[in-house]
């Protein structure tokens, strides 16, 4: 039987798996960047995303 504990990520599990979400965000990013008819709003909401995933990531950083 798993506790609550062990079934959470551990903390650099989670630090990386920040970081990777960041990465493929930024690739997003830069690809639809490219296409001619690009969404000002999808450009938005995922500068957000990454935004709130770089806080995320510095708040993990920071704790450890």
């Amino acid at each position: 039987m798993q506790t609550a504990q062990s079934s959470q990520p551990s903390a650099t599990g989670r630090l990386k798996a920040l970081k990777t979400r960041h990465e493929e965000l930024s690739q997003r990013l830069d690809a639809i960047q490219k296409r001619p008819a690009v969404s000002d709003i999808d450009i938005r909401d995922i500068k957000r995303q990454k935004l709130l995933l770089k806080d995320e990531i510095e708040r993990q950083q920071s704790s450890h």
